[in-house]
């Protein structure tokens, strides 16, 4: 709105009332024009900022769209790559195991990653459980599967 509009709506709202000169009303409606302004643009700032917002979690609307099992997955990699870091080959969701237990309402995230350099890596397997109600990581383990158990030359002994 034009800082004329906002004047001529101020006049009709508040015709009853005696606020003072002319002057005194224009620098009303000029005030006014400028919150409302600075308003719009904060909301849609925020909008914007919220959409392009790191935390992907915290910025959805869950009543709009629920949390889900791929919420709980991309918890699980970010909280991967933040511990591994450049050192981080690649990824991918074990889809196979990953579920929703209800009984404990909890989900179950499994990842399998290759983890060192190029030439010389490990596979590790990660397991978290995201709590279905709160969001939040409660459970992370990184498990490396390149590695043979202790046990398994002393089973294969006998």
């Amino acid at each position: 709105m034009t800082t004329a509009r906002v004047y001529i709506l101020f006049k009709v709202l508040f015709q009853d009332f005696d606020i003072g000169s002319e002057r005194t009303q224009k620098t009303i409606a000029l005030s006014l024009a400028t919150i409302m302004t600075a308003s719009l643009l904060a909301m849609v700032a925020w909008r914007v900022l919220g959409a392009l917002s790191t935390d992907k979690v915290v910025a959805r609307d869950y009543l709009y769209m629920p949390f889900d099992v791929y919420d709980a997955e991309q918890l699980c990699e970010d909280k991967m790559k933040a511990k591994l870091g450049s050192r981080l080959l690649r990824s991918y969701v074990d889809e196979r195991s990953t579920r929703l237990d209800e009984e404990k309402s909890v989900y179950r995230v499994y990842l399998k990653a290759d983890v060192g350099q190029m030439d010389a890596y490990d596979q590790v397997n990660v397991y978290c459980y995201i709590d279905k109600w709160d969001y939040d990581l409660t459970y992370y383990r990184e498990v490396n599967a390149s590695a043979k158990a202790a046990l398994y030359g002393d089973i294969k002994f006998f």
